[in-house]
């Protein structure tokens, strides 16, 4: 799969500029978010937040099935009216050769919109990329608790002291 020089997959480039263009509001969480912010992580897809809200929801899948890009969660057509079952869950897409290759998940409005706010605009490829903030990170990853997300904690909290640090002596 061809990448740009941060190492973003292009392919996924290319959905979250046309989830930008086609008015889905989004915000990059996860691993992808960790080497945005500068800290090292393998990852082989990207996670996003979306707020959990049925017009947002059926656009992003009409985007993303456009792009050929499936849903394991087969019946999630059904939930498109309840969109609050859908809080907390994740759903995985996948190319046409298998790979899961995006991870959506849908969160409580009120909560989407405090990250997104938060959120700090990166650019990859020639497109602005809303990538949640260093605290918001690391409170999703302790929500998660899977242990891949705890020992990105303490990555997290070295980047948040390593900025702190940066800032004051800045500041002096």
């Amino acid at each position: 799969m061809a990448e740009d020089s941060a190492g973003f997959p292009l392919s996924i480039l290319k959905v979250l500029e046309l989830l930008s263009s086609g008015g889905v509001p989004y915000v990059v969480v996860g691993g992808m978010a960790m080497v945005f912010h500068g800290i090292p992580r393998a990852t082989l897809d990207v996670d996003i937040l979306v707020p959990a809200e049925q017009d947002t929801l059926r656009l992003l899948l009409t985007i993303l099935e456009k792009q050929r890009l499936a849903c394991s969660e087969e019946g999630i057509v059904l939930l498109l009216d309840r969109p609050d079952f859908l809080v907390g869950q994740w759903l995985t897409f996948a190319d046409r050769e298998g790979r899961e290759v995006l991870d959506v998940m849908p969160e409580n409005p009120a909560s989407f919109q405090a990250i997104s706010v938060r959120a700090v605009a990166r650019e990859s490829g020639g497109v602005l990329i809303p990538v949640a903030c260093l605290e918001d990170m690391r409170l999703l990853k302790q929500a998660s608790g899977r242990p891949v997300d705890v020992a990105d904690i303490g990555l997290l909290d070295e980047r948040i002291a390593l900025d702190k640090d940066r800032t004051r002596d800045e500041g002096t």
